[in-house]
């Protein structure tokens, strides 16, 4: 994952959030009630729920209607104003689609009253935004009176109550309260397995949240129940050597590497090699992602030549192809130059990004992978900053824990080292600044590239934030865990790497 600013995809936020969170969605709900069956874009009742507005609520208004052409003034508001938080919220600007949000939760509230059903996704998306604008007690508060209304009007075993609780788990989580969390998810997936029975897909994203939540708390052994279920319940619905089961297969091997449990990786991978190699052929595409996993699991088990060979199979097999796919090439190439830098073979990394470069510029959608994986410098080894949350002796649920950080400023060269590390500033100062100098001095980075040649990236800013106790407290710094989990979060075993 990279450490500078990248652009972010541009696949609509409720479309990730949907994703994120399977069919029990905290952005959207079908009014009138199947909405755990299938999730999808909210209609006008399926609004966020308003916090009071101030007085700018008329000039909203009249906002919303000159930004349409005349013939298209909105005859439902709560429609163009639920569209308008849609629009806000894929932009990234989550103060403006809060206040919109509010806004749609009046208008429901002005047509329905304030006991209907038809509040109820108007609440989970405000809360859904307070999220996304870190407020969030408010979130919690939200969603408490979408669960409280919809037990109210529907009863304890509503399906309409899983979308409010999974909120709530992302809320609790998103605020490390994961004693919390865990009863909200729970609860959660109790609803889900009695209104949809126990081996259900909608339940999948529950566990990823249980996971988180499970991780929070240390209970490495209940998260790695709730990742191995998956791939139970996929056997379970469609066998044990099914072609369909290989996506859990696949997401199952990254939880395990990320995890720190690297042989179980490579017989899950090597597994789901073997049988879409019986199902598909030899030479399809599809055993490349079987070769992509492997290559990870090796990468992390420091077994470079087998991590490089499965990688090289994988172009092998693109490389056959009639018309090979040029940014799933390119991307191989990337991951083949990213093990060999982090490995200090610094020519034979170069000659593989310099490759990618090339393959990568032949399409458009190669160009936007080119640019993601050169504009900027990527660190792909060493103990991530992310690691580093706590200082002086602080952990995490501490009484008495103040918000500290600090900016830091460098170079990437184009052989991939930082240089010239500059602390620029630290608030408080004196705490963590030599631990993380010495961090960032250790990385390895894939270089910034200017037509297709590594360059010189100057001035590179990064801010960590981390907690810490104040005053007399003489403890040593927390150092961090010593796995390199690449700045990725295991509470998000789902998310794909890239590279």
């Amino acid at each position: 994952m990279e450490w500078f600013h990248r652009v972010r995809s541009r696949t609509p936020r409720w479309v990730l959030v949907l994703l994120l969170l399977g069919a029990p969605c905290v952005l959207a709900e079908e009014p009138t009630g199947a909405e755990d069956a299938g999730a999808k874009p909210a209609s006008a009742s399926d609004t966020p729920d308003p916090v009071n507005r101030s007085s700018g609520v008329q000039e909203e208004e009249e906002s919303l209607a000159l930004e349409l052409p005349d013939d298209e003034i909105p005859v439902d508001l709560r429609l163009a104003t639920h569209q308008r938080m849609l629009t806000l919220i894929d932009e990234q600007r989550f103060e403006e689609a809060r206040s919109a949000a509010e806004r749609v939760l009046q208008l429901t509230r002005e047509q329905f009253g304030d006991r209907h059903m038809e509040l109820v996704a108007p609440l989970n998306n405000l809360a859904f935004t307070q999220i996304d604008t870190n407020q969030l007690a408010e979130a919690e508060k939200t969603y408490r009176r979408s669960i409280q209304l919809v037990t109210e009007l529907e009863g304890f075993l509503s399906p309409r109550l899983v979308n409010p609780y999974v909120g709530l788990g992302i809320a609790y989580n998103r605020g490390e309260q994961f004693e919390q969390a865990r009863e909200a998810f729970a609860t959660a997936l109790r609803l889900n397995h009695v209104n949809d029975g126990f081996y259900n897909p909608e339940q999948i994203k529950i566990r990823d949240g249980l996971t988180e939540s499970h991780i929070g708390l240390g209970e490495i052994g209940d998260a790695n129940f709730q990742q191995e279920s998956q791939l139970s319940i996929s056997r379970r619905r469609h066998g044990d050597r099914s072609l369909e089961t290989l996506p859990a297969m696949y997401k199952l091997g990254r939880w395990y590497e990320r995890s720190g449990q690297y042989e179980e990786a490579v017989s899950l991978f090597q597994s789901a090699r073997r049988i879409a190699k019986a199902g598909y052929g030899a030479g399809s595409l599809e055993l490349v992602d079987a070769y992509t996993g492997l290559a990870g699991a090796y990468e992390s088990q420091g077994v470079l030549s087998s991590a490089a060979g499965a990688l090289k199979k994988g172009l092998e097999i693109i490389d056959a192809q009639p018309e090979p796919d040029t940014v799933r090439r390119g991307q191989l190439l990337v991951k083949l130059g990213d093990i060999y830098m982090s490995n200090a073979k610094v020519n034979t990394a170069g000659s593989y990004y310099s490759d990618a470069w090339r393959t990568l510029s032949q399409s458009d959608p190669g160009l936007d992978e080119r640019d993601r994986y050169f504009d900027s410098p990527t660190r792909i080894s060493g103990i991530p900053l992310s690691r580093l949350r706590y200082a002086r002796g602080a952990k995490r649920g501490a009484a008495g824990l103040k918000d500290g950080y600090l900016v830091v400023s460098f170079d990437v060269d184009s052989g991939g080292r930082a240089r010239n590390i500059k602390i620029i500033e630290a608030d408080p100062p004196g705490l963590l600044e030599n631990r993380i100098t010495r961090l960032i001095a250790g990385y390895w980075f894939r270089p910034r590239h200017t037509d297709g040649q590594p360059v010189l990236a100057t001035s590179q800013l990064l801010t960590h934030e981390f907690k810490y106790l104040p005053a007399d407290s003489k403890t040593p710094e927390t150092k961090p865990s010593g796995r390199d989990t690449k700045d990725k979060r295991l509470e998000l075993p789902g998310t794909a790497s890239d590279g």
